[in-house]
């Protein structure tokens, strides 16, 4: 869930966090649950990371908090999820976030689309282009890297998400830093690529099922997510049955 922060040095060391701690939790707690955990009345541990010849100590207050799941057959799941609530400062600052539940992955507030270059589409270049991204607790974007997908195309998705923002996360009182891995897809039978991507900046791609109804597309980066799409408005929060 969470990975040092390689950007970010330790006082003691003038070096990134090594990776040679140790880790252990605090499950018992003979005054009552920590402050943060018995204002959301769930059950907590205190996660811990020390690295002792750096005096560093990264502490996280995890709690276990049950939700309600409706499923796509109208039935209701009950679930215990794992949150993050709190964490030290030392965690803050030297490491980054990078686990994500289900629909938990923050969206850029401002974001900048990919070009399609001119010289890929006229070769039928296409494919999907994966990019780890590391934005800081300002929210702007510190680091973008390419990690997968053809090379003609990493240029123009690295140079849009280099100009993203997004709103800061906080754990707890803590602006963090934290870790996302994207996924653009682009498509060699659109004429354009910029009316095919939804407002997060992300390819939609024509679905040729005869089974949909006109208008509506899979989003090629969220497995079984479908949207209506307009080059106008984007693709909005509104889906058909899937069909099996």
């Amino acid at each position: 869930m969470f990975t040092p922060n390689d950007a970010v040095n330790v006082e003691a060391t003038g070096k990134p966090m090594p990776t040679t701690g140790t880790w252990g939790a605090q499950t018992k707690f003979p005054d009552g649950q920590p402050k943060v955990c018995a204002l959301a009345h769930v059950e907590c541990v205190i996660v811990i990371y020390r690295v002792p010849e750096d005096n560093l100590v990264c502490e996280w207050a995890v709690g276990f908090v049950n939700v309600v799941e409706p499923q796509p057959d109208g039935t209701i799941k009950h679930a215990t999820h794992v949150e993050v609530l709190d964490e030290n400062d030392a965690a803050a600052r030297y490491t980054l976030k990078k686990g994500w539940a289900k629909g938990e992955a923050p969206k850029p507030v401002e974001f900048q689309r990919p070009d399609y270059p001119s010289i890929a589409r006229s070769a039928q270049v296409g494919g999907v282009v994966t990019v780890r991204i590391v934005v800081g607790p300002d929210g702007l974007v510190k680091s973008a890297i390419a990690t997968s997908g053809p090379s003609m195309l990493q240029a123009p998705v690295l140079a849009a998400v280099r100009q993203w923002k997004f709103d800061p996360l906080e754990i707890g009182q803590q602006p963090t830093s934290f870790r996302l891995d994207e996924q653009f897809a682009y498509n060699v039978q659109k004429p354009s690529i910029s009316a095919g991507m939804d407002p997060s900046g992300h390819v939609v791609l024509q679905e040729a099922d005869p089974r949909l109804d006109p208008g509506f597309r899979s989003n090629g980066v969220s497995s079984g997510a479908w949207a209506t799409c307009t080059a106008a408005t984007g693709c909005q929060a509104a889906a058909p049955n899937v069909p099996k």
